[in-house]
């Protein structure tokens, strides 16, 4: 999880949220072969009070003959993710507080 002083709106949650969502499948999609891909779910949470609390959790069920590891995948896309929310927030200006 990841905590950010900033001033935010709502709708800018949302979109953070879908940036999240849309970074970590596209991370899968990248590092692995889609008929490998089994099944995938990317849970987002975006909460702003104080600061804004962002956590992301997500299942990856691949084919059994698939030679990735899942878990190894999922911990990639979410640490790559977090190093992208950075970027996003510079790029849209939020301000932090």
């Amino acid at each position: 999880m990841e905590h950010r002083k900033l001033k935010i709106s709502n709708k800018e949650i949302e979109k953070i949220a879908e940036f999240i969502s849309d970074s970590v499948q596209g991370y899968i999609m990248k590092k692995v072969p889609k008929k490998e891909i089994l099944d995938f779910q990317i849970n987002v949470d975006v909460k702003h009070g104080k600061t804004l609390d962002i956590n992301v959790d997500a299942e990856l069920y691949l084919n059994p003959i698939s030679r990735h590891d899942p878990k190894t995948i999922i911990d990639n896309a979410i640490k790559h993710v977090y190093k992208e929310i950075d970027k996003y927030v510079r790029k849209h200006g939020f301000e932090e507080i």
